[in-house]
């Protein structure tokens, strides 16, 4: 506000805005001309540098999509202004320390201009690959970059032949480069899907057309090398195995979707050919569910680990994992809507052998102990895993086998009767086959015995079926669908929750508050007479065949 503008030279300020007219053509009473005219009439009223920052801002803030360009004319025509008027006014300073004080401002306003530039430069370094190719500001860019769609910045980002743009967004906006890198996978995902499946084929052609300096800043070294091995598979790959024709381009995918690094490029070595082929050997179908068995047992096969038992144990447990849980969920589901699947139960025949082995493992534990050896080959963590379930259940089904002790060392010992028998019976079926409790629940003939000897034996199992049985009940009722009452019980026992409000002690009681007839007042009991001591009432009642003499005279007394 101290610093002043000369009168003379804020006129001729007026004068150098009003030449815009003549440079730029304008049409007098059209937008563009009132808006020269208005602001450079405004500037004959501009007496110090606070008024003349204060003009500038306004000059910014009042173009539209029409003046902007004008905006940026009439600024760059002030260019200097303050300056010059800086220099003037410590001309009149007394003293040298006065004058050069002063004459710092200068300075000062030259760095600040400098720093500016390089932003705008920056700023418009960006408006060039995004599609603004003239910056009128900050605020100006801003809004552009609002109105700027992700897609359309995400397509600008990854255009060929601007990896300049890409390198610089990396660099300078790491976090947000991330996130418009991984739109930009997804994107190329979509384009290779075939028929709404992922297609590696086409997937690893479009990566590789990709220019090197982008294909690098969208996927790692380590992901380039996933890929580049997945493109040789593809190439050497039949496109099926068995007669039935079986595609095995899920397993790739499973590869692209799952990748895990350096085992599937160094897995090249052992061979996927070979891998898939042993796999489907051991068991039959195995192919389709190669993706994977190839995360799980590939680590191991690209250690050089060739142990045929050892890999046949593997495919087994792993093959089996994977039949039992898909079991799981339509078991789960048929709880609650359409019929049953089979569920093999075992035989009483069966029950009674398994029994006697059960028997045989109490005496002789070793066997169990070992019950994972081959698989340890493979998959140590699952064998040692297989070892403890085993040895849970064998404890777990013994300590329910029922006896009779003896009360003391010389009595008899008494075999378990039949109805001491049927509840450990049911209890080593429940055990052979777990899923025999769906059957149950939804039959309403579930029993806590059974829950018990699952939880007891298999507790992951039984958090598994929870897990699936609450699942499938969410997708029924969101669908509308009905649960019988007697289903919702065996639910609640099974859960070991009360899965509907009336079967909580208080909804129990208020049934019963219901249903319960009304009560009055006590009524009076009805008096008895007091019976004469010694009375032959009740012998005249007795056949005159059946009483002794004395009767016989009491009893014609009392007559007469």
């Amino acid at each position: 506000q101290t610093i002043p503008v000369v009168e003379k030279e804020a006129k001729s300020l007026g004068s150098v805005v009003n030449d815009i007219i003549k440079d730029k053509g304008l049409v007098p009473g059209s937008e563009r001309y009132n808006f020269i005219k208005t602001f450079s009439g405004g500037l004959e009223n501009v007496e110090n540098l606070q008024q003349l920052a204060n003009f500038r801002t306004e000059v910014g803030r009042s173009a539209g999509p029409l003046t902007r360009d004008l905006a940026q004319d009439i600024s760059e025509k002030l260019n200097g202004v303050e300056g010059k008027a800086i220099q003037n006014f410590a001309n009149t300073m007394e003293t040298g320390e006065a004058k050069d004080r002063i004459l710092n401002l200068i300075s000062k306003s030259n760095e600040a201009k400098k720093s500016y530039a390089t932003f705008r430069e920056e700023l418009q370094t960006l408006g060039n690959s995004l599609g603004k190719k003239k910056i009128y500001g900050p605020q100006n860019f801003m809004d552009f970059i609002e109105d700027l769609n992700p897609q359309t910045l995400a397509k600008r980002t990854f255009s060929p032949g601007n990896t300049e743009f890409a390198q610089y967004l990396a660099e300078k906006f790491p976090d947000q480069f991330k996130a418009i890198r991984d739109y930009q996978r997804g994107l190329l995902r979509e384009e290779a899907l075939t028929n709404g499946e992922l297609d590696m084929k086409k997937l690893v052609k479009k990566v590789n057309n990709l220019e090197p300096e982008l294909k690098d800043l969208i996927y790692s070294e380590n992901e380039q090398v996933v890929l580049n091995d997945a493109k040789k598979y593809l190439d050497s790959f039949p496109k099926s195995f068995n007669p039935s024709g079986t595609s095995h381009m899920s397993a790739f995918r499973a590869f692209f979707e799952h990748p895990t690094g350096a085992v599937i490029a160094n897995l090249r070595d052992a061979g996927i050919q070979a891998f898939i082929k042993a796999a489907n050997v051991v068991v039959p179908g195995a192919d389709k569910e190669a993706g994977t068995l190839i995360k799980v047992l590939g680590p191991t096969v690209a250690q050089g680990q060739t142990d045929a038992a050892g890999f046949a144990a593997g495919v087994k447990a792993v093959m089996s994992a994977i039949k039992a849980r898909a079991k799981t969920v339509k078991a789960a589901d048929a709880v609650f809507t359409g019929a049953m699947p089979v569920i093999n139960e075992a035989s009483h025949e069966q029950l009674k052998k398994l029994d006697d082995h059960l028997e045989d493992l109490k005496t002789k534990p070793q066997p169990v102990s070992s019950i994972g050896n081959d698989l340890g080959k493979f998959l140590p963590d699952h064998a040692q895993a297989l070892s403890m379930s085993a040895a849970t259940a064998m404890n777990g089904l013994n300590a329910m086998r029922p006896q009779n002790p003896k009360m003391a060392p010389l009595d008899r010992a008494f075999p378990v009767n039949m109805a001491q028998g049927m509840p450990y019976l049911r209890n080593l079926a429940m055990a052979n086959q777990p899923l025999l409790a769906f059957k149950h629940i939804k039959n309403g003939t579930l029993l806590p015995q059974d829950v018990k000897t699952i939880r007891t034996i298999a507790p992951a199992k039984y958090e598994l079926m929870s897990q699936m049985l609450v699942q499938a009940m969410n997708d029924h009722i969101a669908k509308g669908g009905m649960i019988p009452n007697h289903t919702r019980q065996s639910l609640s026992l099974f859960l070991g929750q009360p899965m509907d409000s009336t079967f909580t002690p208080q909804g129990l009681q208020s049934i019963q508050a219901t249903f319960a007839g009304p009560t009055g007042p006590a009524q009076p009991q009805q008096q008895m007479k007091p019976q004469r001591k010694g009375s032959a009432s009740a012998l005249s009642k007795l056949p005159h065949s059946l009483m002794t003499g004395v009767q016989a005279r009491e009893a014609r007394a009392n007559k007469i």
